[in-house]
């Protein structure tokens, strides 16, 4: 019941600009919206804007305006034909969340997609994660998180125990992210300074490359599960960048961070052939958004 308090004008300004676009236009809710951990006026409400062939974007654009008169709507998406048909590069878990388009894929590939999930939602809620124990929202939204990987859990009470399971799950993965969590754990720093500490360790440019694209690092030698988690990552990053790149066509810092992945990605020698392959298409959707920008 709480939630029609968000819903029901949602769907009037929905239905206003389906029409208004000539139905061209579609809109989908996003995230906590659909899901048990939603909490009323403390989620944000998100969505998804998928706009047809040919159909100006200023129009997206509008519709996003129109949209974010309601206090409560934050993360606006868009798709467009040109960046869905990357869509393979969306990670499989943020797709279900996300309630966004994207094709089936391999068990083996699924297993990568939902680890780096994980770390994305424990990199987007750190600061949630600062003290020991866990609040009951907290603990119901990383439930849902887990069940999103595939890996259901009993329950979660501290902070650990989320490492902990992430480790126990992923096995094969985990040894980057122990060695960071060094530091993450130091109850003396702040989020900040615990980020600025991870610059100096190899494995967060492995972890995290989306947030240390400037720092030049010698990352020649990755062995193929180090490769997997940087590529996948990098997926996760330039995809999400070309759903607001109706944003950032002015924005020296989005443009730089972008020739950024495209100066790693080049200077790297992937051996898996799942690497090999996420880089080429990571480097295509690149080369299409600098187009767009007016960067070539």
């Amino acid at each position: 019941m709480t939630k029609l308090v968000y819903l029901i004008p949602y769907f009037i300004l929905k239905f206003f600009i389906f029409f208004l676009s000539k139905r061209k236009i579609s809109t989908d809710l996003r995230n906590s919206i659909l899901f048990d951990y939603f909490e009323i006026f403390k989620s944000d409400l998100d969505i998804s804007i998928t706009t047809n062939a040919n159909y100006p974007q200023k129009i997206s654009i509008l519709a996003e305006k129109i949209f974010k008169i309601l206090p409560y709507v934050k993360e606006v998406n868009h798709y467009y034909e040109e960046n869905l048909k990357f869509s393979v590069l969306l990670n499989y878990c943020e797709a279900i969340r996300s309630h966004a388009p994207i094709k089936e894929i391999s068990g083996e590939m699924k297993k990568i997609e939902c680890y780096i999930f994980l770390l994305r939602m424990l990199q987007s809620n750190l600061r949630h994660l600062e003290k020991s124990s866990l609040s009951n929202h907290t603990a119901l939204k990383w439930n849902f998180y887990f069940n999103l990987a595939n890996a259901p859990i009993s329950e979660l009470m501290e902070t650990n125990d989320i490492i902990t399971n992430i480790k126990n799950l992923y096995p094969e993965y985990s040894q980057p992210l122990l060695n960071v969590m060094e530091n993450l754990n130091d109850t003396k720093l702040t989020t900040r300074e615990k980020f600025h500490k991870l610059v100096y360790k190899r494995e967060s440019l492995i972890l995290f490359p989306h947030i240390f694209t400037s720092i030049k690092f010698d990352l020649k030698f990755l062995n193929n599960n180090e490769e997997n988690i940087y590529i996948t990552q990098l997926s996760w990053e330039i995809f999400g960048i070309s759903t607001q790149i109706i944003h950032i066509a002015n924005d020296l810092e989005a443009i730089k961070h972008l020739k950024n992945i495209e100066f790693q990605l080049k200077e790297i020698e992937f051996k898996s052939e799942f690497a090999k392959s996420r880089s080429l298409q990571i480097l295509s959707l690149i080369e299409k958004l600098n187009r767009y920008l007016l960067l070539e």
